[in-house]
């Protein structure tokens, strides 16, 4: 990140058990919080062996477009999270783009991890899989430039307690300074 401090944010865990046709829409992470600042960074780290068509991909420098995408909450229909920011726009058709970007994805054993910029659009197909569950633990960190952004609508995930004012650092008790 470039930082010279770290400070948890969120983690949460992902799981799509054998069968699972659904795939994880494109987007990217930082619209979902309120947070601005380029200091933040995704990691993505597999509890279970992953093969590339199920691991999850990442459009390689994407995080340098400038541009910031409607969030979707991740169900079948993906609806729109009810989010009004200027900079967010409709998400371009990726998969209809796809010889105009390079798509990056690999197999991945337990213990290997994927970091990325919250601005990294990613995506991830279903886990066709008929026996083993695809599991990650996602975590979400930050560094000196990051800013409480206060949100017109939802964020996600929701997050109340904190007593941050927009503009603040994010570190209090909910979101504990690591280094």
């Amino acid at each position: 990140m470039g930082s010279r401090e770290v400070i948890y944010y969120h983690d949460h865990l992902l799981v799509k058990e054998p069968g699972t046709r659904e795939r994880t829409p494109w987007h990217h992470d930082q619209p979902y919080y309120p947070i601005d600042g380029e200091q933040i960074v995704s990691l993505w780290l597999p509890l279970d062996p992953v093969d590339r068509a199920t691991c999850v991909e990442y459009v390689k420098g994407s995080h340098r477009w400038g541009r910031w995408f409607q969030p979707k909450f991740f169900r079948q229909g993906g609806v729109d999270l009810a989010v009004q920011d200027a900079r967010f726009e409709p998400l371009p058709d990726l998969d209809a783009e796809r010889e105009r970007h390079e798509f990056l994805a690999w197999d991945m054993e337990p213990g290997d991890v994927v970091a990325f910029h919250a601005l990294t659009l990613h995506g991830a197909a279903g886990n066709l899989s008929s026996v083993r569950r695809r599991r990650a633990w996602a975590t979400r960190w930050c560094g000196d430039d990051a800013r409480y952004a206060a949100r017109l609508g939802q964020i996600s995930p929701p997050i109340d307690g904190h007593g941050l004012k927009p503009g603040d650092r994010l570190e209090c008790a909910l979101f504990p300074r690591i280094l």
